[in-house]
């Protein structure tokens, strides 16, 4: 017998059972919603809502594309303001791409 053993095998059986085979639980994830929640959009009660503040930077996003900012120059007003992203990084002009690109879509339709 193993006399450095100090949790019963019967004990330890049931426990790596139970972190093997019980599901995981998930933190803020939406039951529903597949991929990362865009800019500008919460998910509530299963259903993608407008996120008001988040809104208002998109707002000015479009002022400033308007005002003939490039994608990399709205990128680096936002980071200069530390105005964070969706996920508390920093702004890339990829990302004012997408943002400028849905709320296109959004409004063809």
């Amino acid at each position: 017998m193993n006399k450095f053993r100090t949790i019963p095998i019967k004990v330890e059986n049931a426990i790596i059972l139970n972190n093997t085979t019980a599901p995981s639980p998930k933190i803020n994830t939406p039951k529903s919603y597949k991929g990362q929640i865009p800019f500008g959009y919460d998910f509530i009660d299963n259903e993608l809502k407008e996120n008001p503040q988040e809104q208002e930077i998109i707002n000015l996003i479009i002022q400033l594309k308007s005002q003939g900012f490039s994608l990399r120059e709205i990128a680096n007003e936002l980071n200069k303001k530390l105005i964070p992203t969706k996920n508390n990084g920093i702004w890339q002009a990829n990302t004012i791409r997408k943002i400028l690109q849905r709320e296109k879509e959004k409004i063809a339709g």
